[in-house]
């Protein structure tokens, strides 16, 4: 695309791919923001849902895109940081797509059993390694970050908690309580309710510092363990060669509509935070984060068949 039709744009209505159905955080986000984004750039904005295996299939079928600025994809960290490492996905995350904002993000939180018996990270280890194997832990699902928190979890600190998937992750709440497993790394809003009541017990967030939901939540460096820093996070993207000056007028866009305190406090009631910055930091931090995870999983030897 040249100059000068870069510069017109917009001049037709725009399209928000979302890879996932409906009322996956990925769809919330694009119809949170669409109407938003429609008043800023004066042209009607419609959100398309693509769905299909974890999100990749629909990333696969954007690259394809016209780079015009007209079909914008949300998409996060399973598609981008995790998924092209474990499985084949028919695109590069890095060359076939251009980042143009980071919009939102929400730590994972280390949730027990009370009947564990274990009020602290190095309780919960000092206890994993005096009865290895009988501790075991389950995420939402195999290769999802919330699988690799626990991934991480054993690797930095040393122990050995077993992990069963749960496709979905309807029951796995429920399976907690029950105690049919005892850990797991979870979204705060999923669990919140259940810590209220006592039914399950928080240790530590992955957050750099305390959450506001989650003030009495200690955070990982809290609790002496480091490198466990993880979010689950969400971005706009563009297929690669859209104009620099197309992905600014995107950037500048969306940076307003985040800056909007309704926004702030939308997000915040399903547990994330609304972020922002430039596409030059958006990239930096996912190939930060393609790097990061690609190494945990070659060292947890995680693949999906």
């Amino acid at each position: 695309m040249n100059s000068q039709l870069a510069s017109a744009y917009p001049n037709r209505p725009i399209a928000l791919i979302v890879p996932f159905p409906l009322g996956h955080p990925s769809d919330f986000a694009a119809r949170a923001v669409a109407p938003r984004l429609a008043q800023l750039l004066q042209q009607s904005v419609t959100v398309e849902n693509w769905p299909g295996v974890s999100g990749t299939s629909g990333a696969a079928r954007m690259k394809h895109e016209p780079p015009d600025g007209y079909r914008l994809m949300i998409h996060g960290v399973n598609g981008f940081a995790i998924a092209p490492h474990v499985m084949e996905v028919g695109y590069d995350p890095i060359r076939d797509f251009a980042p143009v904002i980071k919009l939102h993000s929400a730590p994972l939180v280390l949730v027990v059993n009370p009947a564990l018996q274990v009020n602290s990270v190095r309780e919960l280890t000092e206890h994993v390694k005096r009865d290895p194997g009988r501790v075991k832990g389950a995420s939402f699902g195999a290769a999802t970050n919330a699988h690799l928190a626990l991934v991480l979890f054993n690797q930095v600190t040393g122990v050995n908690i077993p992990h069963t998937e749960y496709v979905g992750g309807t029951r796995i709440a429920a399976d907690l309580i029950a105690g049919k497993f005892d850990v797991m790394f979870d979204f705060p809003n999923v669990v919140v309710e259940h810590m209220k009541t006592g039914h399950l017990k928080a240790l530590a967030i992955t957050s750099s510092r305390r959450s506001a939901a989650l003030p009495d939540v200690p955070t990982f460096a809290e609790e002496g363990v480091q490198g466990m820093e993880i979010t689950g996070w969400q971005g706009v993207f563009v297929p690669a060669g859209t104009h620099s000056e197309i992905i600014a007028k995107l950037n500048a866009a969306f940076a307003k509509i985040q800056a909007m305190p309704a926004v702030r406090n939308e997000a915040e009631k399903v547990g994330f935070t609304a972020e922002s910055g430039t596409p030059e930091e958006f990239g930096a931090f996912i190939r930060a984060e393609y790097e990061r995870w690609g190494k945990v999983i070659k060292q947890g030897s995680i693949h999906l068949d």
